[in-house]
């Protein structure tokens, strides 16, 4: 029962981030937004989106190392390296054991610079199938090669440690 209510919530997640994507398909400044309930999910932003979405929600069958390769396979290289020698322990330990967890929306509060941003994500994960915390992390994602974005690292948000 657990595995089928773990496989619907990941299927939520991926619907809604697709169908937000190919709705919103753009980037919108967080000042022009009122409030968590208007979801905004970066067309371009999915390596990223995906990549906090698998951090908050390793699975203990599949293993410490496919989890640390699932997550980074939308970070930047060096966002991966950081990772793997200073969070991805600690956050296994702090997150195993949650039923799912899936990013409501995205929004962007600070530009580095061309290639850099700082963004906003607000997560719904999954303790249970009856229990569920809320929560806002911040991230900093990069512009790759692709011209997509991708995450380089969580800089506030729970299991993290800088």
């Amino acid at each position: 029962m657990k595995k089928l209510f773990q496989f619907s919530i990941v299927l939520l997640a991926l619907a809604v981030t697709v169908i937000s994507v190919s709705v919103l398909g753009k980037i919108e400044d967080a000042g022009n937004i009122g409030s968590i309930n208007h979801p905004v999910i970066v067309k371009d932003g999915l390596p990223a989106t995906l990549s906090v979405a698998a951090m908050y929600a390793p699975n203990e069958n599949d293993g410490v190392d496919y989890w640390r390769d699932l997550v980074c396979s939308g970070m930047t290289a060096g966002g991966c390296e950081y990772f793997k020698s200073k969070q991805a322990s600690e956050m296994w330990e702090s997150q195993i054991g949650h039923a799912a967890d899936f990013v409501n929306s995205v929004t962007k509060v600070e530009t580095v610079n061309d290639s850099s941003e700082v963004w906003k994500a607000h997560l719904t994960i999954f303790i249970t199938s009856k229990e569920k915390i809320e929560q806002d992390i911040f991230v900093l994602v990069e512009r790759g090669a692709d011209d997509r974005w991708y995450l380089n690292r969580v800089l506030h948000g729970p299991g993290i440690q800088q």
